[in-house]
């Protein structure tokens, strides 16, 4: 997810990708440019199109990347540690060296102009054992695991925690208006001994990698994964006028079940959740342990973990409270009834309990 989950589009996260590399690249050439003498010995007209040739390398790199990111790298997961490091930097190589060469040739026939074959098949031999495809290839190479390292903190941390970290906002404990959507695997433990850990692992990835798309879609936060759980937020203001968290839950049964015909012939069987929805304020502070994390404290959090484990009592897959429940009045798509009022585990208080019920069947996953 990470970076894209932070940019939250393809489209965005293509361009932002694109911008970073031939910036990079632009860097790479003023850097021997201005600090040494590798291009001297080019004519006026070569060393005019190095800067464009470098920064179209940079684009169409990133672009392939890109490619790689949202259709290869995913499908290399299944392999063990060893064989995805390999395969995954023998496609990064590969794509360095199809664009450098590709670039390379489109300049030499258009802009330098030479049309001689054989001569450009002697240029292309002597670029590709100079000094400066070795210097590019390093460079580039160099680059892309500095930016797989920056997607990967991305990843473990979120962009809460980043843009905390840069800020300093979360340093002093801070009252916010959140609201929170628990969401878990039901009758996990029965699925783990019927497929094994580890075959059950990869079915928890998966279902979270489709998971991600809807938090994609509806603008989600992630506060933690816990095992099969996942524990995600907005700010209340746009989760009220959106009702992003009952959307974004039906969206996500609706991308599993478009998504049955995989999950059966895998591992035999579609994956069912259920969740809780509450909302009100909590305490957010950063924390400083081996890494930087933003944490949230308050009855909110206990409240919604304990209305998420009423779902199995009466055979509900999504219960709010009474707060989430006024927000679906005079709402087409949603039905929400009182269930059950009780008293919750640690409350003095009975909590009222609503399901939540989906009326327009038209429905479908942006």
């Amino acid at each position: 997810m990470g970076l894209l989950y932070l940019t939250k589009d393809k489209r965005l996260y293509s361009v932002i990708l694109i911008g970073i590399y031939a910036a990079g690249m632009v860097l790479f050439v003023f850097v021997k440019t201005a600090g040494m003498n590798e291009f001297v010995h080019l004519d006026e007209e070569t060393r005019k199109a190095v800067w464009p040739m470098s920064v179209y390398t940079g684009i169409f790199i990133a672009i392939g990347f890109a490619y790689l990111d949202f259709t290869i790298f995913p499908r290399l997961q299944r392999f063990a540690f060893g064989k995805f490091i390999l395969y995954k930097y023998t496609f990064i190589s590969l794509v360095i060296v199809i664009v450098s060469i590709s670039v390379f040739l489109v300049f030499t026939l258009f802009i330098v102009q030479n049309r001689n074959v054989d001569e450009l098949m002697g240029q292309l031999a002597v670029y590709l054992t100079s000094g400066s495809f070795l210097s590019l290839f390093v460079y580039s190479m160099g680059f892309s695991i500095f930016m797989n390292m920056a997607k990967t903190v991305a990843d473990y941390l979120g962009p809460k925690a980043i843009t905390g970290a840069l800020f300093g906002k979360y340093h002093r404990p801070v009252e916010e208006d959140l609201t929170f959507i628990f969401i878990d695997m039901s009758s996990s433990t029965q699925i783990a001994e019927q497929i094994g850990h580890l075959k059950y692992s990869h079915f928890v990835q998966k279902c979270f990698q489709i998971l991600a798309e809807s938090m994609v879609s509806y603008d989600a936060q992630v506060y933690q994964f816990v095992g099969d759980e996942a524990v995600l937020f907005w700010n209340s203001e746009k989760a009220k006028k959106s009702l992003a968290p009952i959307y974004l839950f039906y969206d996500f049964l609706d991308r599993l079940k478009k998504n049955e015909t995989d999950f059966q012939e895998e591992f035999g069987m579609l994956p069912s959740f259920k969740a809780s929805i509450h909302t009100g304020t909590v305490t957010a502070t950063e924390i400083h342990t081996v890494k930087k994390d933003i944490v949230y404290h308050g009855d909110i959090l206990n409240t919604c973990a304990r209305i998420l484990n009423h779902c199995d009592k009466v055979g509900k897959n999504l219960l709010v409270s009474v707060n989430v429940a006024e927000w679906i009045t005079g709402n087409n798509t949603f039905y929400a009834e009182m269930i059950d009022s009780i008293f919750l585990k640690g409350k003095n208080e009975k909590t009222e309990i609503y399901y939540v019920e989906m009326l327009d069947k038209t429905f479908n996953s942006r």
